[in-house]
């Protein structure tokens, strides 16, 4: 059965297809639980191949699914056994329940997609735009850097002038009393009167 998914080839189509079937015979939007379930216990081929891919791989090739053939619901009253936050998918067109099933937009569905040279050269256009601003603002600053008034240097402090001190008197040693000669002179050393004059005249 072939009704516009793809090459058939590959499992992402295969599961597409028997994921259509599935729906087409249920009276009620499918989670993607129960799809899964219902291959694993009904086509072992195909559950091979689907086992071998990601954890949510049912969920993420039917939310990828193009066209108007498949469409997402959300439950509006408790579904047993499934999550109330997840993503129910049934027939697109197909009149369900108002007050049980509301349809979700998908924006990025019909979406269309650019070539990967297109989608680069538009990404290559977005960088230059954004690249001439930074420098058009650069431009700017250095032109408001440029406005700004120069630094003016430091007045040079005047050095003190140096007072000089007056000389110190010159130094007059009285001989006549020892006892006032400096400890230098006399380390440990006692003068005889006889040895006095000696002292006094290299001292002078």
């Amino acid at each position: 059965m072939d009704i516009g998914f793809g090459d058939p080839s590959l499992s992402s189509t295969q599961l597409r297809q028997k994921a259509y079937s599935v729906i087409k015979n249920s009276d009620r939007p499918l989670a993607s639980s129960e799809i899964e379930k219902w291959i694993r216990n009904n086509d072992y081929d195909l559950w091979c191949k689907v086992s071998n891919k990601c954890k949510d791989y049912v969920r993420v090739i039917l939310s990828q699914t193009r066209g108007r053939i498949i469409a997402k619901f959300k439950a509006l009253k408790p579904v047993p056994g499934i999550d109330k936050r997840s993503t129910f998918y049934g027939l697109y067109g197909r009149s369900y329940p108002a007050d049980a099933w509301a349809t979700l937009s998908d924006g990025s569905k019909h979406k269309p997609r650019h070539h990967d040279d297109e989608d680069f050269e538009e990404k290559y256009q977005n960088a230059k735009e954004e690249v001439s601003q930074y420098s058009d603002d650069s431009q700017d600053s250095s032109a408001q850097i440029s406005e700004l008034p120069k630094k003016i240097s430091p007045t040079p402090v005047k050095p003190k002038e140096r007072i000089l001190l007056p000389p110190l008197p010159p130094f007059n040693a009285n001989l006549a009393n020892p006892s006032i000669l400096p400890s230098v002179l006399l380390p440990n050393l006692f003068l005889q009167p006889s040895n006095i004059n000696q002292v006094g005249v290299l001292l002078n």
